[in-house]
């Protein structure tokens, strides 16, 4: 498939010597939302689900929410980058009383990505006010309002680290994607203030997407150019938050 983009490729190819047993190979299952342009393909609800999550029972009652426009990139490694438009906002949404407050109008800017604190209290966000997204940290009532990151390259895709540090992607390095001429994000690591700023990977092309496991190492896409395309291959990777045991 190539998930409605210019790219086709494989995601993982098998040789049998001989031909397998009835049920051996599953079954394909198709991306959701189809082809681009079609219908999304329908999930089925839990009606018991919901009632548990609007009652408060899964241990929460408020979610940090982000409203934005879709990002259409023409490539997987490209959306922080291109295909934006500006509008939405970050909003805090009450799921008992179904109510949305407002902590970060956007209506100049774009909001990518969040991640709350461990004690609930803080949030990060990755804002793109013009060119380049940066890092920014707010309290979850709305006050506190700072930015951590700024100049001439993309800072997001930020999370808190056990210790209290921030991990998160940028493009400062000046390297690029070999086939499509777009900035690369590798991880870099940061006091909750937004000083001692370094980097922690050597990756020649992208990292994406890093999260914290409940052991504290991190866990983030790596994309490797060798027999890899890029848009269905993108391995899991772990590190320790201080760069060792990759």
């Amino acid at each position: 498939t190539h998930y409605g983009g210019p790219n086709p490729g494989a995601s993982e190819i098998r040789v049998f010597a001989k031909p397998p047993a009835e049920g051996a190979l599953g079954k394909f299952v198709k991306p959701f939302g189809g082809a681009r342009g079609a219908p999304p393909i329908p999930i089925e609800n839990s009606p018991q689900l919901a009632a548990d999550v609007k009652a408060g029972e899964l241990g929460f009652t408020k979610l940090v929410v982000i409203e934005r426009n879709l990002i259409r990139a023409s490539h997987v490694y490209t959306y922080h980058c291109e295909g934006q438009k500006d509008g939405g906002g970050l909003y805090v949404y009450d799921v008992t009383r179904d109510e949305l407050t407002e902590l970060v109008p956007s209506p100049d800017g774009q909001i990518l990505d969040c991640d709350v604190s461990p004690d609930g209290r803080k949030i990060l966000f990755s804002w793109r006010r013009g060119q380049f997204y940066q890092v920014y940290r707010i309290m979850a009532d709305g006050s506190g309002l700072v930015q951590l990151t700024d100049g001439e390259s993309h800072n997001f895709n930020a999370c808190w680290l056990p210790d209290g540090d921030v991990l998160f992607l940028s493009t400062r390095r000046p390297q690029a994607a070999y086939c499509f001429f777009t900035p690369v994000g590798i991880l870099y690591r940061m006091r909750a203030d937004g000083t001692g700023q370094h980097r922690i990977s050597s990756n020649y092309l992208n990292d994406f997407t890093p999260s914290v496991m409940h052991d504290g190492r991190v866990i983030y896409g790596r994309w490797e150019y060798v027999d890899r395309p890029a848009i269905p291959i993108q391995s899991l990777w772990t590190i320790n938050p201080d760069g060792t045991g990759l």
